[in-house]
């Protein structure tokens, strides 16, 4: 499938050629047409070769399409045909409204090329950036997780799932969780985000070995849409197995 020019090095022999191929059979198809379409306005097909090499080849492209097809136009079918004398001049100024029209959706086409190019380096970013970050949690000794205002999971980190289960998003603490240990995580969400800032609680989990004790650091993440509450157990303080402190 060919795609809208997003880069210009390697394709612009290929895309030129395909510029002017386009513009020369619009040309032959408009000539074929002449018996069917008549003799008046002979742009009508012209202006296909213009949008598509707007779009898909490159604004230089574009514009070397609209001069073949000026120059088509002009010998071809403005009479007296086939020559270089125009009799008309209304014609001339139809000759000089195609040729200007044909830049402007020239232009056009390089503002959607451009604006398509951004969008996909943005979303490359993005995705970037967000492997950075998960490769980075993902290898982080520290349980993390991301919530909603409702208490559901949307994301955690692989040291979380391997700890516990790997099927996290979508549900919340009372999914997961004995009762006694949801509420309390719970409650320690709507403390986070009525204050909208970081707190730290001493939280407990049942594992497969017992108890276990943690120093969890909980703060608010706000964007435009929703709120979010960003969990991180950095610390485990005790485990069942282990003396307590005297």
């Amino acid at each position: 499938m060919f795609e809208p020019a997003l880069s210009s090095a390697g394709q612009n022999p290929l895309r030129y050629a395909l510029a002017v191929l386009a513009a020369i059979a619009a040309l032959l198809l408009r000539k074929a047409l002449a018996p069917l379409l008549g003799v008046h306005n002979p742009y009508h097909v012209a202006w296909l070769a213009i949008v598509f090499s707007a779009g898909y080849c490159g604004f230089w492209q574009s514009l070397l399409a609209v001069g073949v097809e000026t120059i088509g136009v002009w010998y071809w079918f403005l009479p007296p045909t086939p020559s270089w004398r125009i009799a008309d001049r209304s014609d001339i100024y139809g000759l000089l409204g195609f040729a200007l029209f044909g830049s402007l959706l020239s232009i056009l086409g390089e503002t959607y090329r451009r604006t398509l190019v951004h969008n996909v380096e943005a979303e490359q970013r993005a995705h970037r950036a967000r492997k950075l970050f998960e490769t980075f949690m993902d290898n982080s000794p520290a349980t993390a997780y991301l919530k909603d205002e409702d208490g559901r999971y949307v994301w955690t980190n692989l040291t979380n799932k391997t700890r516990f289960t790997p099927n996290f998003v979508g549900k919340t603490d009372f999914d997961l969780f004995p009762q006694s240990l949801a509420k309390q995580y719970r409650e320690h969400d709507f403390v986070v985000m009525k204050e909208k800032k970081a707190h730290e609680f001493i939280e407990n989990t049942i594992e497969a070995d017992g108890e276990h004790t943690w120093l969890t650091v909980k703060f608010p993440v706000v964007d435009s849409d929703a709120e979010y509450c960003l969990v991180e157990n950095q610390l485990t303080l005790r485990s069942a197995n282990e003396p307590r402190m005297r």
